[in-house]
């Protein structure tokens, strides 16, 4: 939805959805166990559901879904007086529209039985804002989001899971959103003719400290890999060998870009004049 992930409405349309979404589940699992964030920032009402919580979705998972439809729906469940909910639900019913299909059409659907036939009270305002958004989220998308769960919980069984808020999966999965450029700094070590007081050294901290989240997540990435920050800060993540990130003096000319391996988080620069 351009800030969050979430389920495709269309998603059931497509052939081997459903195993795709039990492998998608799969690799989430798998980014928690391994402490590997994906970088993906799921809604929040996926999130729960992943949990085991669904049942508790409501209309403020609208907020990570659809931020005009959060407003609206936050707008009639906190509504002070009947007055001022009957000017925002103006006489609406216990129904939900939810699109059709490709071709941009939508159909109502009953959010209670007889729903198309029974107004809102006032009293039920809450119920109201809460069913409208579970079906405005997850209508089309039942089997697919079970699916997702039934991956995930494959790799983290809920017994395990059952310790983490919403907000600490959604942290695991998305991982850090700023690098700790000092404990970067205090973890990366030098070889081969560089130390601290490297002219070229300095340099790339200072640039390092300049650069913007996009530009030291591009760093990461011609780094590692991966252009997500350790989850845990960087003396948490060892290359397979066992050994720190790296910074390594290539003896070639100053003509030379940088190179990486990435494999062994070895990053080569040439001694650069100054």
């Amino acid at each position: 939805n351009g800030t969050h992930a979430i389920i495709n409405p269309h998603a059931s349309s497509l052939p081997q959805g459903k195993q795709y979404m039990t492998m998608a589940g799969r690799l989430l699992g798998l980014s928690v166990t391994q402490r590997q964030p994906f970088g993906v920032r799921l809604c929040s009402g996926i999130v729960k559901h992943l949990l085991g919580r669904g049942r508790y979705c409501g209309w403020r998972d609208l907020e990570t879904f659809d931020t005009s439809l959060h407003k609206s729906m936050g707008a009639i469940a906190e509504a002070k007086s009947e007055q001022e909910f009957e000017g925002l639900a103006n006489g609406a019913e216990f129904v939900c529209s939810v699109p059709s299909g490709d071709d941009g059409q939508y159909k109502d659907v009953e959010l209670v039985k007889g729903g198309a036939e029974k107004v809102v009270r006032y009293a039920e305002r809450n119920k109201f804002a809460n069913l409208y958004a579970k079906c405005r989220m997850f209508h089309n998308v039942h089997k697919e989001l079970r699916a997702l769960c039934d991956g995930f919980q494959a790799i983290l069984p809920l017994k395990l899971s059952v310790c983490l808020t919403v907000r600490e999966l959604t942290s695991l999965l998305r991982g850090p959103e700023k690098l700790d450029v000092s404990d970067m700094r205090a973890n990366v070590s030098l070889r081969d003719g560089y130390d601290n007081s490297s002219a070229v050294i300095r340099w790339f901290w200072q640039i390092v400290e300049e650069m913007s989240f996009a530009e030291q997540q591009r760093l990461l990435m011609f780094w590692s890999g991966c252009p997500i920050p350790p989850l845990h800060g960087f003396s948490s993540r060892l290359n397979p060998s066992g050994e720190a990130w790296a910074i390594h003096k290539l003896n070639v000319s100053p003509s030379n870009l940088p190179t990486a391996s990435t494999c062994i988080y070895l990053l080569n620069l040439p001694p650069y004049p100054k």
